[in-house]
């Protein structure tokens, strides 16, 4: 029996610009999807918005690919 392996793994760097890192991102190989978020570039609660993005498109792949 074969069985597909899949390693994840994330990094993600402030830069020499911003003072905050607005990206987010979830990983979930379990269903080999992985989900990124771009910040905000400075705008307000950018991170919020990454991060609300990022839970709310995995929350949904698990919901629908795992019912």
């Amino acid at each position: 029996m074969l069985t597909d392996a899949l390693r994840m793994v994330s990094l993600s760097d402030t830069g020499m610009v911003r003072d905050l890192n607005e990206d987010s991102v979830t990983l979930r190989p379990e269903l080999g999807v992985a989900v990124l978020a771009d910040g905000m570039g400075g705008y307000n609660a950018g991170e919020v918005a990454s991060s609300m993005a990022v839970s709310t498109v995995a929350d949904g792949l698990v919901q629908n690919w795992t019912s």
